[in-house]
């Protein structure tokens, strides 16, 4: 057995090919996700190859697993690292995935830490039991979750008749918008979720954000008081590949106030933000979230199927 760098256009196109039937796996499992091919993973894996660094493992001169990250300056506000996003792995079909993994990793950290990337993380999918059972053997605790669900399953789990109001947010909401938002970052600042340098959005942000017709923001109100919003837009370029699609919309922000929890003010915001996106065509609603809030964890869960996980060790 050979591990060495891939760099080669013949190494990369085979990278892609094991890359692709990763995919194909992922969607046997959860399949309202849209289909990808191998030409769509090279394109990624050559931009990985010239701007980070993918280790292959050889049998006899031929590509049976890989392992990738690029260099990212400022890794979740907290310092230099590395980042192997989920598309960028595959495996043979009868590779052992841990002890690739573990081969793998050993020939691939060096090359970040040389450069003083101390924060090293990858994305898994979810299904991928040995593969993140093999992170987990080397020192790396899971961070974020990415996960979806269909839109028709999510329009149900509201309330006949909810209790509180939810509404389509207007610019004229940006002051409330930017105080629940606040205590997010708030939130997700303190114990046990320790975000470093959590901040929300001001106001004129998002005064400017609601402008956008594909942006979406619903609130939730009882009586005058608002006390919960969600956000949508198309998904973002750092969640999971795999969601970035027309068909998918991508919630990128949840906050219902502590004294209206446990009263299925988060569902009424989910099942109305599910009616809008069948609304404008989605049919599919992405979410990721930090795997230490324990709220986030237990909620979105309960309606969603994991699709990836992202793990994170620091050296």
């Amino acid at each position: 057995m050979e591990y060495r760098r891939v760099t080669s256009e013949s190494e990369i196109a085979d990278a892609a090919l094991l890359a692709a039937a990763a995919h194909e796996r992922l969607t046997q499992k959860i399949n309202v996700l849209p289909a990808r091919s191998a030409q769509d993973f090279a394109g990624r894996l050559e931009y990985v190859v010239g701007n980070g660094a993918i280790v292959g493992q050889f049998a006899d001169g031929r590509l049976t697993s890989f392992l990738g990250a690029i260099a990212v300056p400022d890794f979740r506000n907290a310092g230099p690292g590395s980042y192997g996003p989920d598309w960028c792995h595959g495996f043979a079909a009868a590779v052992d995935e841990q002890a690739s993994i573990r081969a793998l990793y050993r020939e691939l950290a060096p090359h970040f830490l040389e450069q003083g990337m101390r924060i090293q993380a990858f994305g898994f999918y979810a299904p991928e039991r040995r593969a993140v059972a093999a992170m987990h053997g080397l020192g790396f605790g899971e961070i974020v979750i990415d996960a979806v669900a269909a839109a028709s399953e999510l329009v149900g789990i509201g309330d006949a008749s909810p209790p509180h109001a939810v509404r389509r947010a207007e610019p004229s909401d940006s002051e409330t918008l930017a105080e629940l938002n606040d205590a997010l970052a708030r939130h997700i600042g303190a114990s046990p979720i320790f975000l470093p340098d959590a901040r929300g959005m001001g106001a004129e942000a998002w005064s400017a954000w609601l402008e956008d017709e594909s942006h979406i923001a619903l609130l939730a109100t009882e009586g005058a008081e608002t006390i919960g919003y969600i956000k949508a837009e198309a998904p973002a370029f750092d969640v999971s590949y795999s969601v970035q699609d027309a068909s998918v919309l991508g919630i990128n922000g949840m906050f219902v106030a502590p004294g209206a929890r446990r009263r299925r003010t988060g569902a009424e915001l989910l099942a109305a933000l599910a009616r809008t996106a069948q609304e404008r065509g989605k049919t599919v609603v992405s979410v990721d979230f930090e795997t230490a809030n324990t709220e986030a964890h237990a909620f979105w869960l309960r309606w969603f199927t994991p699709l990836t996980v992202s793990l994170e060790r620091r050296l």
